[in-house]
């Protein structure tokens, strides 16, 4: 209890000196919303994408290079947090991005980084997110990527392995890329950019690369399974595996959540633009449009800079600016008001292994009605318990009652709860 009251006080003391500097900005509708500023892989992943759609808009690619050199670190890679050590795919990702939009590779940023990168291991140790994202460049052959078949969709809930039993944030990353690894779409890249000296051997650009694992034994057991995968899938029919993306199609439509995108994360819309693109460009034109859209509201552009959000976060903002509203005693109607409203009242796709629990929570972003978290569910919870007045005091009661089953049915087997 003490650690939690000293890690609440804490969240409170940072939150009043935002609210003092009136760095968080207050929405007209109701609520607070923070930049989320996370590392250089999602302005790197938004350059990749305007070149892979072969649409760019020089501008923010030219405010989003100076964001990326501005984060580049002594050694001459990207990391993962604020100064933390080189991370390999952030740097790869980062080079590529900034080689894309112009630089050359005898440049200065580019020589110390391709140094840097070829330290950690080159493209070779990449991880898989990052081999995906060479593959459709044509980096890499896909045969390098693990393999992921779309009959995954149908893997039922008793299997080891099936999309429910991963978290939300990596489902909807997830589930559109099976489509992505079936069809396998080609990047515009209309300077047709390559970045071959990023490998250490340069015959891996057109060869399979192995499998690695620091553990020998987990990477053969994975390599054995990889290798039966490759052979049993393509003998499944046609038929089948048309049925399967027609599921995947259906699964990813029902949850595209309008301009707030799917999932509310920067990759899963990606993801699920690049595969609507794949399968029919025409069909799915207006999807396209809307996703593209949602896509662009997460950038925040400066004077001199530019990035991509990977989501955004009004309600976590809203709730902790709650607290420290009734702190220094300032009125929080209109905050009160807007959560209410922002409750989630359907079941999502944690209602698959919970089918008997009430809708309840909340979502970390504007709109996401499949995924409440049980974070901010619990944050709003709290808030209201300490504001539970007003006219409107029956109503939160009921509301809190509602959030307290909500999160109680959402514990784990172990006792714990987690959170996206």
């Amino acid at each position: 209890m003490n650690n939690l009251k000293s890690i609440l006080n804490s969240n409170l003391k940072t939150f009043n000196n935002l609210l003092k500097k009136q760095k968080l900005k207050k929405l007209k509708e109701g609520c607070y919303v923070y930049e989320l500023e996370a590392d250089t892989t999602i302005p790197s992943e938004y350059i990749l994408l305007m070149h892979y759609l072969g649409r760019i808009d020089v501008v923010i690619q030219e405010k989003m290079i100076n964001y990326i050199i501005g984060k580049q670190n002594s050694e001459g890679g990207w990391p993962l947090f604020f100064n933390g050590e080189s991370d390999l795919s952030a740097s790869i990702k980062a080079y590529y991005a900034l080689k894309l939009s112009g630089l050359e590779e005898n440049s200065k940023i580019l020589i110390k980084a391709k140094k840097c990168i070829l330290e950690m291991g080159g493209i070779e140790k990449s991880n898989v997110f990052t081999k995906i994202t060479l593959a459709i460049f044509g980096q890499i052959t896909w045969d390098s990527v693990p393999f992921m078949p779309i009959e995954i969709i149908k893997f039922p809930n008793f299997f080891p392995f099936n999309i429910y039993k991963i978290s939300y944030w990596s489902r909807t990353v997830l589930v559109p890329l099976l489509i992505i690894m079936h069809r396998k779409p080609c990047a515009s890249n209309p300077n047709q950019i390559s970045i071959i000296e990023l490998f250490n051997d340069s015959n891996n650009h057109n060869q399979k690369i192995k499998l690695v694992s620091r553990d020998e034994k987990f990477s053969s057991f994975f390599i054995f399974l990889d290798n039966l995968a490759r052979f049993f899938f393509p003998l499944i029919s046609k038929n089948f595996k048309y049925k399967c993306e027609k599921k995947v199609l259906n699964w990813m439509i029902k949850r595209l959540n309008g301009e707030d995108g799917l999932g509310g994360i920067f990759p899963a819309m990606v993801n699920s633009l690049l595969a609507l693109l794949a399968v029919d460009k025409t069909k799915y034109e207006k999807e396209c449009v809307v996703i593209r859209s949602a896509i662009d509201k997460l950038v925040v552009e400066k004077k001199n800079i530019a990035y991509c959000q990977p989501c955004v976060s009004p309600v976590w903002d809203t709730g902790w600016m709650g607290l420290v509203n009734l702190e220094n005693n300032i009125q929080v109607d209109d905050l009160v008001d807007w959560l209410m409203e922002k409750e989630i009242k359907i079941k999502g796709d944690w209602s698959v292994k919970r089918q008997k629990a009430l809708p309840g929570g909340w979502a970390f972003q504007f709109n996401n009605e499949y995924y409440p978290d049980v974070d901010d569910t619990a944050l709003i919870g709290m808030f209201l318990e300490r504001y539970n007045r007003g006219k409107q005091k029956k109503s939160i009661k009921t509301m809190i009652e509602r959030t307290r089953k909500w999160v109680v049915s959402m514990q784990s087997k172990n006792g714990g709860w987690g959170a996206f």
